[in-house]
């Protein structure tokens, strides 16, 4: 079993070794949807793998950065706000 950062490289900078993966080791096709999966392979470990990373820890991983990023350039925007109104009264 791979572990999260194998499938992250995979999904992102590998994306036909991935969609070959999906094909020969699941029988999913390349756009297929959660809805197309049977019971049999809602219990396959690997499966539950990929859905816990796509469904849940890259979400997670993007608002994290996307939130940081976010609150630095708000913090940075202010630091400037109020060094040029400190210039200003002075």
């Amino acid at each position: 079993m791979f572990n999260y950062s194998q499938w992250l490289i995979r999904l992102f900078f590998q994306p036909s070794l991935w969609r070959d993966h999906l094909a020969t080791n699941f029988n999913l096709s390349e756009d297929f949807s959660i809805a197309d999966l049977s019971n049999k392979q809602w219990r396959n470990s690997e499966i539950q793998t990929v859905l816990i990373i796509g469904l849940i820890i890259v979400p997670l991983l993007l608002s994290i950065v996307v939130g940081l990023v976010a609150l630095l350039l708000l913090v940075r925007l202010r630091w400037d706000l109020l060094w040029y109104l400190l210039h200003l009264v002075a």
